[in-house]
C-alpha cells in the first residue's frame, strides 16, 4: 500500500494515546483497534458528543467519520488532520462556550 497520488480534501486523521486512525472517502484505515471500535459505532448508529456537538457515526460523509473515530476515546482524541469545514465547525463550537456568551456569570 502507498501513497495516494493525491491528498484528499476529506481526509481526516485522529490520535489517540500514541495510536492513529484515519478516514478518507469512505476507508477508514490505521489502529485496528480504533478502526474496529469506529466500524461498530457505525454499525449501530452511534451518537458521540465531539467537542460538544452531537454527531452519529457513519462512513458515508466526513462529520459521521469524525464522530466514529472520536467515538473509541472522546476525552483522549486528538484531531490531527480535518478538512477546514470541520476545523471551523470545532472552532466556532469552542468559541461559544466561553462564560460571557453562556452568561453564567451575571445572575
Amino acid at each position: 500500500m502507498g501513497r495516494p497520488a493525491k491528498l484528499s480534501a476529506r481526509l481526516i486523521s485522529v490520535s489517540v494515546d500514541g495510536k492513529g486512525a484515519a478516514w478518507c472517502d469512505g476507508e477508514f484505515s490505521g489502529d485496528p483497534e480504533i478502526i474496529e471500535y469506529a466500524r461498530r459505532c457505525i454499525l449501530f448508529n452511534t451518537e458521540i458528543d465531539v467537542m460538544g456537538i452531537p454527531m452519529v457515526a457513519d462512513n458515508v460523509d466526513m462529520f459521521g467519520a469524525l464522530a466514529a473515530l472520536y467515538a473509541f476515546s472522546p476525552g483522549r482524541t486528538i484531531l490531527i488532520e480535518a478538512p477546514e469545514r470541520i476545523r471551523a465547525l470545532l472552532d466556532e463550537e469552542d468559541e461559544s462556550d466561553t462564560p460571557e456568551d453562556l452568561d453564567l456569570w451575571s445572575a
